[in-house]
């Protein structure tokens, strides 16, 4: 671990420890560098995971500073709430929000703040040099700049995004720094055997962090591209197949949640303010539909045909060619009625409404804290979110047809077979009647 810089010791030293608020973001920052911990990892963190004893937080040892600071922020948390072991460690302390878990998105705009750059950021300057027992190879040219050239080949914005954040996580870890040309044909045009022992160590890296199978094999498969482009063009004469990816078991709750609750989520709306129309309206697709988050928000006015009862989505892997979707009448009075009230006429098909972003475009975040909020209201227990309809949606489907994969794929639009069937399989629960079936034969 890299002692804390003189600079941010100096804005820790500004926070005024009295405060609540000030206690709690100290530990954050402190958590972030000491225990090299992700925003997620930490907002998912409980009371019952710190040792005060043996000073551990989820089996890490903490530094005295960080133990003081945590004990310090845990004796204000106990002033108004019990702290049992299963409590969030980490709260809001907003009027709005007090004493709810806090979220990945506040404490990236707690950091950010108090040490002006973002949690990534901190954590990437939190590791040791990583070349430090590599030799010292001799310099070479300066390669352009091709992860530019490898995101402009791609059409779907989160994807680009994806394969950035993974590749700059990547050279981070590597060099201390960004993806700068130098680094990068550095990189590229090292010795097979040397860049393959380099993306051994980040991938040994990402485990010790604690990241999931399939973040993992995501950041993997960045470098794969990066290095297969630039094969293409003459920049790179090895390829990282001999990089094993982890095993991951995809959709293994496929479930959702059953239509007497999708029922209970259409009775939390009352329908009478344009918010409620909205939300109405995006129930009605992400039910009839099974449509994903992105697909929603990224429907225009123009996209909705009232006469023809049809909507145009862009959907996953599709490109930008769109694809017409046969709408029901509810569905269709539903869009229309929101149309009518909503109070800005505008080129999204759904905007915000708030103060702030009034007449944006609906982001697929605000769509989940939609979903997630008339969940709470209806009194659902189980987590709700819009992936979680369209997994519901899907899963009724095959009970209305009797298992139809055939018919349910145009519904649910799945390129492959394959992953319907998983839906198929886990609706039915054969391991469930096998083990029932051998446990009647006692």
């Amino acid at each position: 671990m890299l002692p804390l810089p003189s600079n941010l010791l100096f804005r820790l030293e500004q926070i005024d420890p009295i405060l609540p608020s000030g206690c709690r973001d100290v530990v954050l920052v402190r958590s972030l560098w000491e225990l090299q911990r992700t925003r997620t990892q930490l907002c998912r963190l409980n009371v019952g995971d710190y040792d005060p004893e043996g000073r551990h937080l989820a089996g890490q040892s903490l530094s005295p500073e960080l133990g003081a600071a945590l004990d310090q922020w845990l004796q204000h948390y106990r002033t108004w709430d019990p702290c049992t072991p299963d409590a969030p460690l980490f709260v809001a302390l907003d009027r709005a929000h007090f004493g709810h878990r806090l979220t990945a998105t506040a404490i990236y705009r707690i950091v950010t703040k108090i040490c002006g750059r973002s949690p990534a950021a901190l954590l990437q300057a939190s590791y040791p040099p990583a070349r430090q027992s590599m030799p010292s190879a001799p310099p070479v040219p300066a390669a352009p700049n091709l992860i530019a050239n490898l995101l402009a080949n791609k059409r779907s914005p989160n994807t680009k995004r994806a394969y950035e954040k993974d590749l700059q996580d990547f050279f981070y870890f590597a060099y201390q720094g960004v993806a700068d040309p130098h680094h990068l044909a550095d990189f590229l045009q090292a010795d097979r055997y040397q860049a393959i022992a380099r993306v051994f160590a980040y991938k040994a890296h990402l485990i010790a962090r604690g990241l999931s199978e399939a973040t993992i094999n995501r950041r993997l498969s960045s470098l794969r591209a990066l290095v297969a482009h630039a094969g293409k063009v003459g920049m790179c004469s090895w390829n990282l197949a001999a990089i094993d990816t982890e095993k991951v078991h995809s959709y293994r709750d496929t479930s959702g949640v059953p239509p007497e609750k999708i029922k209970l989520l259409f009775g939390a709306l009352d329908r009478h303010t344009p918010r409620s129309k909205r939300d109405y309206a995006i129930l009605r697709l992400l039910w009839e539909n099974g449509l994903r988050r992105h697909e929603v928000v990224g429907c225009n006015t123009s996209d909705f045909t009232p006469g023809d009862r049809t909507l145009r989505i862009l959907g996953k892997g599709r490109g930008s060619q769109k694809q017409i979707l046969s709408l029901s009448d509810a569905t269709t009075q539903a869009l229309g009625d929101w149309l009518t009230h909503r109070p800005i006429a505008s080129e999204p098909l759904f905007i915000a409404l708030d103060a702030v972003h009034l007449g944006h475009r609906l982001t697929g975040t605000a769509l989940y804290l939609i979903v997630r909020n008339l969940a709470r209201r209806a009194g659902i227990d189980k987590p709700l979110s819009p992936h979680r309809i369209r997994h519901a949606a899907i899963t009724a489907a095959l009970d209305a047809t009797g298992g139809n994969v055939r018919k349910v794929q145009k519904f649910s639009r799945h390129q492959r077979l394959d992953t319907l069937l998983i839906y198929d399989d886990n609706r039915s629960n054969m391991q469930g009647e096998v083990s029932g079936i051998l446990s009647n034969l006692l």
